[in-house]
């Protein structure tokens, strides 16, 4: 029993994740976005909490710093933006303890 089960079903996040994260490579800002909003909130507050603790947990640039700077909105200089491999690495982050 439990051998024969997926691993998605353990974590419905699974399929959603590995989706975003193949939006990072080459998809537009929008379908990251959309595939972003796919996951769990706890997944995604993970994700901008993450990102603010990379960047130096800066205060006082937005009080969604860690959302912008995942994102590269304009709401925070780009100065601040997470780079590709960046983002790539905090999900490999995220991937590794999560246990998809």
């Amino acid at each position: 029993m439990g051998s024969d089960i997926p691993d998605q079903i353990n974590n419905p996040d699974f399929i959603n994740f590995n989706v975003h994260m193949e939006s990072l490579f080459g998809g537009s800002s929008k379908e990251i976005e959309e595939t972003l909003h796919s996951l769990s909130k706890v997944i995604q507050d993970l994700i901008f909490y993450r990102a603010w603790d990379l960047k130096g947990r800066i205060h006082g640039i937005h009080f969604d710093f860690g959302r912008h700077s995942y994102m590269r909105t304009h709401e925070i200089p780009e100065y601040y933006w997470m780079s590709d491999e960046e983002r790539v690495n905090l999900l490999l982050f995220i991937q590794e303890r999560m246990q998809f």
